[in-house]
């Protein structure tokens, strides 16, 4: 595991203020990602680690509540584009001869 260091110290002073649907203090999902990618590849890391350890405490009811949005988003997918799919075992075939 990497050795804990402030994350300012990589990305420079925390913004101020609260998120707000896919913004936070002006800045939008897509932004803060592109900031995030700009990263060295060790603060990358620790704060893929530290995302990934914030979601571990999330409710059992937020879990379950975020499971059913992307049932949800998965199953729009599915409708909106008909005749896509193929036979699980075409897929599993495929993923096999990849591993090999």
């Amino acid at each position: 595991m990497l050795a804990p260091r402030p994350l300012t110290a990589s990305v420079g002073p925390a913004p101020y203020g609260r998120w707000t649907g896919a913004r936070m203090s002006g800045m939008s999902i897509e932004e803060i990602e592109a900031e995030a990618l700009k990263l060295d590849p060790r603060a990358r890391a620790r704060l893929a680690e530290r995302l990934l350890e914030s979601l571990e405490t999330l409710s059992d009811e937020e879990n379950e509540r975020l499971w059913a949005e992307e049932a949800e988003r998965r199953d729009a997918d599915w409708d909106a584009a008909p005749g896509t799919a193929c036979p699980a075992s075409d897929v599993l075939h495929e993923a096999r001869a990849k591993l090999k």
